[in-house]
């Protein structure tokens, strides 16, 4: 069964502006409260204790001209440290934002705003890369 989800997406560098068909601001306190999802397209390899994120290159018109003259990869990957492995499997599609930002300030004894700062940016990178999302309200979890 395939399950159509509009997602959303936080961006750091415009002070956390929530981007979906509509464009408003959120404040650092709502977007605490968003629940990050992984993407279902993302595939994921254990390296020790880091984790490599791996996405199929999409082929749209300029790849396929630009692979006339240079060999592409098949695949992009991103290596988590392991501070970005504790998010990334924190993103489950049922744990706030808030409460990723405290078990990550909990496990490596950061300040509170060191640790919301640090996973909001981190969530906001990996949100522009299309690597989560955040449903919006009544949207179920993708299947993974």
């Amino acid at each position: 069964m395939i399950v159509a989800v509009q997602y959303t997406t936080v961006n750091a560098v415009a002070r956390l502006g929530l981007f979906s068909s509509s464009r408003r601001r959120l404040d650092p306190a709502e977007a605490l409260t968003l629940v990050p999802v992984r993407a279902p397209h993302v595939r994921e390899a254990q390296a020790g204790d880091e984790i490599v994120l791996s996405v199929q290159r999409r082929d749209g018109r300029a790849v396929r001209a630009l692979s006339w003259f240079f060999t592409l990869p098949e695949h992009k990957s991103f290596q988590l440290d392991r501070i970005g492995t504790l998010v990334w499997q924190l993103c489950d599609g049922a744990t706030p934002v808030g409460e990723i930002a405290r078990r990550v300030g909990e496990d490596f004894g950061w300040p509170d705003t060191q640790a919301r700062t640090a996973v909001l940016q981190f969530l906001s990178h990996l949100s522009e890369r299309h690597l989560v999302g955040f449903p919006a309200a009544g949207d179920p979890a993708p299947p993974r």
